[in-house]
């Protein structure tokens, strides 16, 4: 194994060893460093955000730094994985219709579930199983 590959191991070993709190704050700390590190790339979400929806720079730079953060701690969401649990959903999750969900989950053909936006594909890969059973 290279020297790359163990150390993505490594830190993915130590990233899943955290609560989802502290990959939460890990993921804010990462956004935030983007946010200084990458002049460039804020000048152009600034300017876009300004361009597109008409905000003045303060605002448009208030949210380009808050979608920063929320990407960064997007990303890591797949370190929760194997965190998900019925704790975890009754925390974090909301269903409308339960009952359509308990159809469906003793449905015996394939389906295809369609949600609004659940934090990340991660989070929604370890909650289906877990709502499905």
């Amino acid at each position: 194994m290279g020297l790359r590959a163990k150390l993505y191991e490594s830190l993915s070993g130590f990233m899943c060893g955290l609560s989802v709190e502290t990959i939460s704050k890990v993921g804010g700390g990462l956004g935030r460093l983007f946010w200084w590190l990458l002049a460039g790339r804020r000048k152009i979400a600034v300017n876009s955000i300004m361009k597109h929806l008409g905000l003045d720079r303060a605002a448009a730079r208030k949210l380009a730094k808050a979608s920063f953060i929320s990407n960064a701690k997007s990303v890591l969401e797949i370190f929760t994985i194997g965190k998900i649990d019925q704790a975890f959903i009754a925390d974090r999750c909301t269903c409308n219709d339960f009952e359509l969900l308990n159809k469906l989950s003793t449905c015996d053909r394939p389906i295809v579930i369609v949600t609004g936006h659940i934090g990340g594909w991660e989070i929604c890969a370890g909650v289906t199983p877990t709502l499905m059973s």
